[in-house]
């Protein structure tokens, strides 16, 4: 699953969601089954590089472990990729 960090500009009605709600879905589903990434980039936002550490902040507040992390932004990435053997 992928989960990314955005903050929307444009009014959306779909659903939000918090980000303890995040980390408990990280914990459900598991490190190995999920890849970080986010949205940010648009001109009117932060840089990308400033949300994602944002994002791994928080990640790491919620109680996701730093090995956790870099898996999913590293890892499973590479490996969803072939970037690396399996």
């Amino acid at each position: 699953m992928e989960i990314e960090y955005a903050s929307d500009p444009i009014p959306s009605n779909l659903p939000k969601t918090s980000i303890k709600t995040v980390a408990e879905h990280i914990r459900e589903l598991g490190a190995d089954h999920c890849i970080l990434a986010t949205d940010y980039g648009v001109y009117t936002m932060p840089p990308p590089l400033e949300g994602f550490r944002e994002f791994t902040a928080l990640m790491l507040d919620l109680g996701i472990s730093e090995e956790d992390i870099v898996k999913m932004i590293k890892t499973n990435p590479e490996r969803l990729l072939g970037l690396t053997p399996p």
